[in-house]
């Protein structure tokens, strides 16, 4: 079975160690500009499961959010400012994090919302 046919496991809330698996863009069900983080889990009872974060880009609090999110997996690149719906910029720079993020371990924390919605804490090890 093949990572794009196999079903996921929804993990619940704790620590995870990860590697940064892929970063996508896309559109909500609502057609938002949407960026995905998906995290390999690399040890414990969770090993090869996946952990979700997903930014929904088209404000300026939501690509804040995003490039606050990948300045905490690539603090050494210092990204700057994306203006809202700015895909284009959003898939290249998407691209240098992945490629610098290469093989480095994150501490992925995934918690509840007041909503029940996951919130997705990553940082590198």
């Amino acid at each position: 079975m093949t990572e794009s046919t196999r079903t996921f496991k929804r993990l619940g809330e704790g620590t995870y160690t990860c590697f940064l698996n892929r970063i996508t863009t896309g559109t909500t069900k609502s057609g938002k500009p949407r960026t995905s983080f998906a995290f390999k889990v690399c040890d414990g009872e969770d090993k090869g499961e996946f952990v979700w974060d997903n930014v929904t880009c088209d404000t300026e609090i939501g690509m804040a959010v995003l490039v606050k999110k990948f300045n905490a997996l690539v603090p050494d690149l210092g990204m700057p400012a994306i203006a809202p719906g700015d895909m284009a910029s959003v898939e290249t720079v998407a691209k240098i994090v992945t490629d610098a993020a290469g093989s480095r371990r994150f501490k992925v924390r995934v918690t509840k919302n007041d909503k029940g919605f996951d919130k997705v804490y990553a940082e590198v090890l």
